[in-house]
């Protein structure tokens, strides 16, 4: 028997199993608007040969389930689309920051009674380089490579009455704030 023969064979053996299976699912002549199974199966050959311009290209796997009260297919599609994404960071924001332009520190917010606690993450960053204002509600802040503004519209805030802390890294910034009945959340 050559490679050629072995190749028929399975395919021959394939086709029953698909047979088989559509069998399982009921009705087959629901498929006859597509050749019935010989139609599929060609079609499913053309698109493995590459098929349509702009369509995915993949296969199928189904896996048969017959064990004591449960009957029934897995079926896996494993495709990959021509037109895939070529940025993946127009999902996911990068994991480095490029070059230029400024980082987004990590920051917690606590609000207290009479005040407001930020802790934000500043690693590496001289005491003498941070820059903090409020402006129209937002606290900006400017150190080092880092830059971040914090809204803080929520809360009724006094900035002339700001402190900070700097140690290890860490920023704790303590704004005073008015504690109003509709402001809890």
């Amino acid at each position: 028997m050559n490679f050629d023969d072995i190749i028929k064979e399975m395919e021959a053996f394939q086709r029953k199993v698909m047979g088989s299976m559509l069998d399982d699912f009921g009705d087959s002549g629901r498929f006859k608007p597509f050749g019935g199974f010989e139609g599929i199966d060609e079609r499913l050959k053309e698109l493995e040969k590459g098929g349509q311009p702009g369509m995915p290209q993949g296969e199928w796997r189904f896996e048969r389930i017959d064990r004591p009260g449960v009957k029934g297919f897995i079926a896996r599609g494993m495709f990959t689309h021509p037109d895939a994404l070529k940025k993946p960071d127009e999902i996911l924001p990068p994991l480095r920051p490029e070059p230029g332009r400024p980082r987004r520190p990590h920051y917690d917010i606590q609000a207290e009674e009479g005040r407001l606690r930020i802790y934000i993450e500043l690693p590496g960053v001289d005491e003498d380089a941070i820059s903090l204002e409020v402006v129209d509600g937002m606290l900006r802040l400017h150190a080092g490579d880092f830059e971040e503004e914090i809204d803080l519209n929520r809360w009724t805030v006094d900035p002339d009455k700001m402190s900070t802390k700097y140690g290890n890294g860490v920023l704790e910034v303590a704004i005073p704030k008015e504690d109003l009945e509709e402001q809890r959340v």
